[in-house]
């Protein structure tokens, strides 16, 4: 796997960073639009909540503040809470995968984290996560894995898990 931008996980229209990115996103890569930075009621509401995670969307022109507390510990990271605004809109949408400390049954998760952060990363080995999602992406090509379903906890841990486990 190859980056296609210098910090971000570009998915169609949206890119996925980690927030310590933000400022290079805006004012050193030119990927995400000043005005996120400007919105000072989009900063105050981040601040009610911890997040790890921003998305960008520029098709839909919505930022979201995404909630992923064990970002740098596990592989494939589970979502917690969403906090979206829109720029059309002007209104918020919030989305919570948890009921206080009790986890969502099947959440959604990342993979191939290593791309939303920089090379120099610290709080993970960066080069053993992108040598995981090396594994991945075999254990899905050999396995004919359909990809649609693998951003969900519980599909991936009864069937992605055990084959990668297979493999190793």
């Amino acid at each position: 796997m190859i980056r296609k931008i210098p910090v971000g996980k570009k998915v169609i229209d949206a890119i996925y960073f980690h927030k310590d990115y933000l400022y290079d996103m805006i004012y050193k890569h030119k990927l995400v639009p000043k005005e996120v930075h400007d919105k000072a009621s989009l900063e105050c509401m981040a601040n009610y909540y911890n997040w790890e995670i921003l998305k960008y969307d520029s098709r839909k022109r919505t930022f979201t503040f995404i909630g992923c507390p064990c970002f740098d510990y596990h592989f494939e990271p589970a979502i917690t809470y969403t906090l979206t605004y829109n720029f059309h809109t002007d209104k918020v949408t919030e989305r919570h995968y948890q009921d206080g400390t009790i986890p969502a049954k099947n959440p959604p998760i990342y993979h191939h984290k290593w791309l939303m952060v920089s090379d120099d990363y610290s709080r993970f080995s960066v080069e053993q996560v992108k040598m995981r999602s090396i594994l991945i992406e075999q254990v899905i090509k050999k396995y004919h894995i359909n990809k649609s379903k693998i951003g969900f906890l519980n599909f991936w841990q009864k069937e992605v898990m055990p084959l990668i486990r297979k493999e190793v």
